[in-house]
């Protein structure tokens, strides 16, 4: 349990606008960290999650694996648990609650992301801000077994903006047990965003530069 309650931490780094050596990438100055652990209790209160709450993964418990932020908002995604059989989660919680103590609830939306090669329900793996739009990685919940190797249409990225996620990229292997697990934005333009790939298990997360359309 304590090893849990650790992981449950949410930080706030502040930088000054001349804090990075843009040459180097040095940092000039020390950034500010706020530490929070309102998340987790957010997440527990709320009446949908909390019986997936100190649940492992393995049995569709509550596993928060991309953090985005927007506005006032920050936008929790998890990876478990898959509600109804089939529907991925994201919470919306104020930035006020997680880092200034201020009254709040999450606000739950459901997002319906198919299901991977194996037919097993996908939930989020990272969550990335890009323009007006959010981009998803959907991925199984639960790793598939050891013999099935990780095929086209086991992970996508989806477009999303507090409606219906909209699929935009069907994720091709990049290794037979390589994992997309996190996402980096690098710039987009019209129709296209450009991005990072980053992976479990390859040596530095091997990140790999992937086009998705927004179109």
């Amino acid at each position: 349990m304590a090893r849990a309650a650790a992981t449950r931490k949410v930080f706030k780094i502040a930088l000054a606008a001349d804090a990075v050596d843009l040459a180097t990438g040095v940092l000039q100055s020390t950034p500010t960290v706020t530490t929070s652990v309102a998340l987790a209790t957010v997440l527990q209160n709320d009446p949908v999650l909390a019986p997936f709450f100190d649940r492992p993964l393995e049995k569709n418990g509550l596993t928060v694996e991309g953090i985005a932020v927007r506005g006032d908002n920050l936008y929790a995604a998890l990876r478990g648990p898959v509600l109804d059989g089939g529907q991925a989660v994201i919470a919306r919680v104020p930035l006020a609650t997680v880092f200034d103590g201020a009254p709040g609830a999450a606000t739950l939306y459901r997002l319906a992301l198919d299901a991977d090669t194996q037919g097993d329900p996908r939930g989020i793996r990272d969550i990335a801000s890009a323009g007006e739009e959010f981009l998803l990685i959907a991925g199984p919940e639960n790793d598939p077994p050891k013999k099935h190797a990780v095929t086209l249409g086991d992970y996508a990225i989806y477009a999303w903006n507090e409606g219906a996620a909209v699929k935009r990229l069907d994720l091709p292997p990049y290794g037979k047990k390589t994992k997309p697990e996190a996402l980096v934005v690098l710039g987009q333009d019209e129709a296209t965003a450009q991005a990072l790939l980053l992976f479990d298990g390859p040596k530095e997360g091997q990140p790999t530069p992937v086009d998705i359309p927004l179109k």
